[in-house]
C-alpha cells in the first residue's frame, strides 16, 4: 500500500498489530487456541480509503491440529559445519566442496562457517571448536560427528560429505523439528520458538544468527571473495541450552532476544535452529563420540518471518497456505 490502512476482525480470539501506512509489510496476527469441540472461522478485512479486500481464518476443533506432527514423520535436514578463517589458504576448497554437496542435496542441508579468528571472527564459537576438536583450519564436521577431510580434490570432499549425510539418515530416525516466529525492531531480534520432540530424553537446541554474501578478503579466494552462512550471533548458548523431554512427543516453548551487530547487512540476516540428541553408543562414520550428542535436524528462515515444522504432510499446527498479496493503492 502507499496510502493508510486498517484492518477490522470479526472475533475477539484473533490479535493484530497496529497499522502504520508502508510501501510493503507482512502483517503477523496472533490466533489463540481453539478450545471448542468444531472449527471456527472469522472473517479479517483490510481497507484503504474505499478500497478493502478480506480473508477468511479457518481454524479446527480443538485436540485436532496438535496430533498431525506426532503421527507424521518428520523431514531431515542435516548440517555441517566448516571451520575457517579469512588467512587461511586452504579454506575455500572445503566451501567449494560443500557448496557441491548443498548442490547435490538440492539445498536439504545447512551449512555453518564458523570463524574463531580472523576478519570475520566470532568468539564464542571457541567453545564449539572445543566440542569437535578441531585441530587446524578447515575443519569440516557433518551432524556433528562425522569430521569431513579437506582434500585437494574437492569433488572428493563432497563425495565423503554426501556419505556422511547418508549414514546420518541410515543409522537415525529424524525425531525433533522446530517452529518459530520472528520480530524485527531496529537491529533488535526477538524470537518465539518451539521445539517439537518425539522421543524422551536430553536434547540440545542452538539458535543462531547467520548472514550470507559478506564480500571481502579469503587467502585463496580474492579480496572479494563471497562468504555464506557465517555466524554472527548465537541467542541460545554457543553448544546449545539443554532440554529434557520427560515424555515423548514433548514440546519444548522457548523464547530468545540479542541484538545483531551493527556490522552485519540485516538484508542477508538469517536464523538457525539445530536440535542434538544424544547419539547413544554410536558414532559418526570412521569418527569419535564428540561429548555424545549428534545433530538430529536442522532449520533456518530469514529474520521476521514465520517458520513451520517440517514434517513430511504437515506444516505447522494450523492449515496455513500462503494466500495473494493484498494490494492497496
Amino acid at each position: 500500500t502507499d496510502v493508510d490502512y486498517s484492518y477490522e476482525c470479526q472475533s475477539d480470539w484473533v490479535k493484530g498489530p497496529d497499522t502504520k501506512a508502508a510501501r510493503t509489510r507482512q502483517v503477523v496476527f496472533t490466533v489463540e487456541p481453539n478450545t471448542l469441540p468444531e472449527t471456527r472461522t472469522t472473517l479479517i478485512t483490510f481497507c484503504a480509503g474505499t478500497v478493502c479486500k478480506a480473508f477468511t481464518l479457518t481454524q479446527r476443533a480443538a485436540g485436532t491440529e496438535a496430533d498431525d506432527w506426532k503421527k507424521d514423520p518428520f523431514r531431515h535436514r542435516s548440517l555441517a559445519m566448516r571451520f575457517t578463517a579469512t588467512w587461511c589458504g586452504y579454506c575455500p576448497m572445503m566451501a567449494e566442496a560443500f557448496e557441491i554437496l548443498s548442490e547435490n542435496l538440492n539445498g536439504n542441508i545447512e551449512v555453518l562457517s564458523l570463524h574463531c579468528s580472523g576478519g570475520l571472527s566470532y568468539d564464542p564459537c571457541n567453545p564449539l571448536a572445543y566440542q569437535y576438536e578441531v585441530d587446524g583450519y578447515p575443519f569440516g564436521i557433518i551432524d556433528g560427528m562425522t569430521q569431513v577431510v579437506n582434500y585437494s580434490n574437492t569433488a572428493y570432499t563432497a563425495s565423503y560429505a554426501l556419505e556422511a549425510v547418508r549414514f546420518t539418515e541410515s543409522n537415525f530416525s529424524t525425531v525433533t523439528s522446530a517452529g518459530w516466529v520472528s520480530s524485527l525492531s531496529g537491529r533488535q531480534v526477538s524470537i518465539s520458538l518451539s521445539a517439537y520432540l518425539k522421543e524422551e530424553g536430553t536434547y540440545r537446541i542452538t539458535v543462531l544468527a547467520v548472514e550470507d554474501d559478506i564480500h571481502g578478503y579469503q587467502n585463496g579466494g580474492g579480496n572479494d571473495y563471497v562468504h555464506n552462512g557465517v555466524v554472527r550471533h548465537a541467542f541460545s548458548a554457543i553448544e546449545g541450552d539443554e532440554y529434557v523431554a520427560a515424555t515423548s512427543n514433548d514440546v519444548a516453548k522457548l523464547t530468545y532476544s540479542g541484538e545483531i551487530p551493527d556490522s552485519c547487512n540485516m538484508d542477508n540476516m538469517r536464523i538457525v535452529v539445530y536440535i542434538q540428541r544424544s547419539m547413544g553408543s554410536k558414532g559418526g562414520l570412521a569418527t569419535g563420540n564428540y561429548g555424545g550428542y549428534f545433530i538430529d535436524n536442522s532449520s533456518t528462515s530469514k529474520i521476521g518471518q514465520t517458520h513451520y515444522i517440517d514434517a513430511e504432510k504437515v506444516s505447522g499446527t494450523e492449515d496455513i497456505n500462503k494466500g495473494d498479496d493484498i494490494n492497496l493503492q
